[in-house]
């Protein structure tokens, strides 16, 4: 004492959670590692702990895996959590997912997103989500391919508007796409699209190949 460092392997909800921490009692510091196991059921209450609204922005049919680190400061204060976040099929703001692998780093007001990489049936998408969670400011980057409708629940009624018109169904269109903007504020976002397709049929019309720079 005023030092303890303990661990712990519990289950909640059915999934496993296993804990390492070390405390500083004295200066109410705290360090933990965890490995768990994100059941669907914990999306409820963590929604409620957290004052968002999980369960309608995440599905989950499957428990997600966390690996990471935990650390408050003097006082309890939350300073930093890292960790590493692998799922299978879930779905993400009525988007569907097969599966999905990301690192993700929250400190202060700044979250990052690396190293994410999306699975949607041929569909294959890797990137960064980096946002403010004061201002709300973000910024998505991601590369791959992928076919447009397929993820149109994450944009503005405009982009399923404007893709409809064409037709990915030979092969989906290898992509670079960055968005950024403010969440509460449609009218900043901006959207930047590059994109390679193979045989597209546009407006009823077969093509061999379409590159566009969209914006």
């Amino acid at each position: 004492l005023p030092r303890l460092r303990g661990s712990a392997v519990l289950l909640l909800a059915g999934a496993p959670v296993a804990l390492e921490a070390n405390v500083d009692l004295k200066n109410k510091r705290a360090e933990t590692h965890f490995d768990a196991s994100l059941a669907p059921a914990l999306l409820t209450p963590i929604s409620q702990w957290t004052h968002s609204d999980l369960p309608t922005l995440l599905q989950l049919t499957s428990p997600i895996e966390l690996h990471g680190r935990l650390e408050l400061t003097d006082g309890w204060h939350f300073s930093r959590a890292t960790t590493r976040l692998e799922a299978g099929q879930l779905v993400a703001q009525n988007v569907p997912l097969d599966r999905v692998s990301a690192q993700i780093d929250f400190h202060g007001h700044d979250l990052r997103v690396t190293d994410v990489t999306l699975h949607q049936h041929d569909n294959l998408a890797i990137g960064s989500y980096t946002m403010d969670t004061v201002t709300n400011d973000y910024r998505f980057l991601l590369h791959g391919q992928l076919r447009p409708l397929e993820d149109a629940a994450w944009f503005a009624p405009s982009w399923s508007e404007f893709w409809k018109k064409f037709d990915f169904s030979a092969a989906p269109p290898s992509a670079d796409v960055d968005v950024r903007g403010r969440w509460g504020s449609p009218e900043q976002t901006d959207v930047f699209v590059f994109a390679d397709a193979k045989s597209p049929v546009v407006r009823g019309v077969p093509l061999d190949r379409v590159r566009a720079i969209l914006r």
